[in-house]
């Protein structure tokens, strides 16, 4: 009997619901074989036409298993059998992800490093806002690969392209969200190869998957529509008949709109409000600029309903967005499915059907400014609301203190123009 344990990859003989053959780690320890689920699925291409399944030689995915059962040997190894004691198989694969995850890498056994713990150190040397979109893209390939570690040589072409098509599904289309992800992940790659590859003497323990990989199509930029009035009051008077990710993506939609089209970026760090005002420093523009660009929003009473839904019962930030749904790193990816499900009901309301089609979270900003300017209020007063700053006048704004009160006012005009009772019976009902 093998005191060791062994490892073979076993083919479902079924497909999901999306076509693809789920692969499990078979784990046959003291004679005993035990199935774990892995994260690898197979397309009908990649098997070989038998009567039971099994993976096609020379295919990229078979490449990638191969790799993979390899690693989980060579590591096994190198482990001793006292440690495997009393273990059972889950624990075992769990223990050698964790022996590799300490480990310290050099040309022999870079190929077996962490990809996202190495990553992760990577952001940690980029300036704030490009290190939050690094552990952003890391996150999310976390979440695609199920697994908070990744050996860098299992990332393959294959890998890549699986990644690619796990956001287009995530964010509900070819958003540019796609090649900057991907694109941070090849960036830490090359940085890895430079650091333990040297090609010159023949030494390649770090493969480039990367020049084999191809975008399946360029990200078109587009213009974030504007929401339009009857599409904001028809979410304030139905979001009671929203339920789960529709209502999620309402909610949120609601809220940017009703706060001055305050980015969600700054809604996951402001801080809690002193006397009903959110005070707080963009993010998207606090690298780049020589003071802090602090914004004043007031809670005014048509939006307080939903705030108080939402606010950080600790009292130390405005909001617990990230607390309640998902890490912050991947608020977004989550936010997005909300806002896939949000477009797919307003699809279904002939009037609201056209708009729906490219309605994002950037279009209750948009449509504040919008809304705001038919009112009659003055460009320069929706500029400050929005934060927006006049480059020409930037070292002019760092010494004159803004007045918010004509901003809070023309926010309260803008907001007393709809009918909001639907609105606060909706939430009051809910709480109940």
């Amino acid at each position: 009997m093998n005191k060791r344990p062994t490892f073979k990859i076993i083919v479902s003989s079924k497909a999901n619901k999306e076509k693809r053959y789920q692969l499990k780690l078979r784990v046959t320890y003291k004679g005993k074989p035990t199935l774990i689920n892995t994260p690898f699925t197979a397309a009908k291409d990649d098997l070989r036409q038998t009567k039971i399944p099994s993976l096609r030689e020379g295919s990229n995915l078979k490449r990638e298993v191969d790799a993979y059962i390899k690693m989980l040997q060579e590591i096994t190894q190198r482990i001793p059998l006292e440690e495997f004691d009393g273990k059972t198989p889950g624990q075992i694969i769990k223990y050698i992800e964790q022996v590799k995850s300490k480990k310290e890498y050099t040309s022999d056994n870079a190929a077996y490093m962490d990809f996202i713990a190495y990553g992760r150190s990577i952001a940690g040397r980029k300036k704030t806002s490009t290190k939050k979109s690094y552990l952003n893209a890391l996150a999310s390939f976390s979440e695609f690969v199920k697994k908070d570690y990744w050996p860098i040589g299992l990332i393959t072409s294959s890998t890549i392209k699986g990644y690619e098509r796990y956001l287009v599904d995530r964010l509900g289309g070819y958003t540019k969200t796609i090649p900057l992800y991907i694109g941070h992940l090849a960036k830490i790659h090359k940085t890895a190869r430079e650091e333990f590859n040297a090609e010159e003497y023949g030494i390649t323990p770090i493969k480039d998957p990367f020049q084999y990989f191809h975008f399946e199509k360029k990200a078109t930029s587009r213009k974030v529509p504007s929401a339009s009035r009857p599409l904001v009051q028809y979410l304030i008077d139905n979001l009671s008949t929203f339920k789960n990710d529709e209502r999620r993506a309402a909610e949120l939609f609601l809220l940017i709109f009703g706060l001055q089209g305050m980015n969600v970026a700054d809604m996951m760090v402001a801080p809690a409000p002193e006397n009903g005002v959110i005070s707080f420093v963009r993010q998207k523009t606090k690298d780049s600029r020589l003071d802090p660009e602090e914004v004043k929003i007031k809670i005014h009473d048509f939006i307080r309903p939903l705030y108080d839904k939402y606010r950080d019962p600790d009292g130390k930030l405005a909001f617990n967005l990230g607390k309640k749904y998902a890490s912050i790193d991947y608020f977004h990816i989550q936010a997005s499915k909300w806002m896939k499900a949000l477009r797919a009901r307003l699809a279904k309301e002939p009037k609201l059907a056209k708009e729906a089609t490219g309605l994002r979270y950037g279009s209750a900003r948009h449509g504040y400014a919008s809304i705001s300017r038919s009112l009659g209020i003055s460009k320069d007063i929706i500029n400050d609301g929005l934060a927006h700053t006049d480059r020409a006048m930037a070292i002019t704004d760092i010494y004159i203190e803004k007045d918010w009160e004509p901003i809070w006012k023309a926010n309260h005009k803008m907001l007393k123009s709809f009918k909001w009772d639907a609105f606060k019976d909706s939430i009051l009902k809910e709480e109940k």
